[in-house]
């Protein structure tokens, strides 16, 4: 034992013994800096194919996201309407004021109290226009409507045997002349017609969005206001309020609340043209 002691070494020795290779860089394996040009080089080499690459790659995702949107422009056709107002706050017809109050109505009682709400925005502002609608209609079935009949008679949206027609756009006259194809509505139809869109508003989910293409404002300029109106393609009823809606499309008697209604025309939108008006200039440069 005595033997084997003296030959060990003490800790204190080995602590400060230190092998002869350590702090030294192993043999073959060089400094280290051809590698790192290696890897910066193969970097640079890369961002180079790229940026070499970059105009394919916007070009392709230009005409993808092109392709996206004429795919959108054809599924509005199946599922938006358009609703233009005629923007004149002092006409005994003009709406817009009247949605206003309503809109800020319900934002006022959102704000203050949520929970006395038992509808959405959207549903609020399209129930308020077709009942304001109905009650004009129902002026009209009254007694004592004839000067106002007489009046409506005269302007073209309704036949001489008072029933409603509907309108399309002339080009060549540049205005609203009858659609003989479409047919006539008598009062009656189309108080009727109103009323089953109002029932099925008491389904909220077929109706996904109804808002104006601008904020709504007591004063606001141009001539007419826009909304859009996005109806479901799932909802049960959905087929039903398509067929209502279709038959006021183009109907004169929308004019007594200042409104023409008219379905999508899938048209892609101001943006994406100007993308691919600068697409296409730059492929025939």
């Amino acid at each position: 034992m005595a033997v084997e002691d003296e030959m060990l070494p003490s800790q204190g020795e080995g602590a400060k013994r230190k092998p002869e290779h350590q702090g030294k860089r192993p043999p073959g394996k060089g400094t280290g800096k051809g590698r790192g040009r290696q890897r910066g080089s193969g970097t640079d080499n890369n961002q180079g194919r790229l940026t070499h690459h970059q105009p394919d790659l916007l070009d392709m995702l230009i005409k993808l996201v092109l392709r996206h949107e004429a795919f959108l422009g054809r599924l509005q056709q199946d599922m938006v309407y358009i609703f233009t107002f005629k923007n004149q706050p002092n006409a005994p017809d003009s709406l817009l004021p009247v949605l206003y109050k309503v809109s800020q109505e319900w934002r006022e009682k959102y704000q203050t109290n949520p929970s006395s709400l038992d509808r959405s925005l959207r549903v609020t502002i399209l129930l308020c226009l077709l009942t304001e609608l109905l009650q004009r209609h129902r002026r009209l079935e009254a007694n004592g409507a004839e000067e106002a009949l007489k009046a409506i008679k005269g302007a073209g949206w309704m036949t001489e045997d008072g029933k409603g027609v509907h309108q399309v756009w002339s080009h060549a006259e540049a205005k609203l002349v009858t659609d003989e194809a479409r047919g006539t509505m008598t009062l009656a139809e189309g108080t009727e017609h109103i009323r089953t869109m109002l029932g099925l508003l008491a389904q909220p989910e077929i109706l996904l969005k109804f808002a104006a293409t601008r904020p709504l404002a007591q004063e606001m300029s141009g001539h007419q206001i826009s909304f859009i109106c996005e109806l479901s393609l799932r909802h049960p009823a959905a087929d039903q309020m398509y067929a209502m809606m279709g038959k006021l499309v183009g109907n004169a008697m929308l004019h007594l609340v200042g409104l023409r209604i008219h379905s999508s025309r899938g048209r892609i939108s101001e943006l994406a043209a100007q993308i691919q008006e600068r697409l296409y200039s730059r492929c025939c440069a």
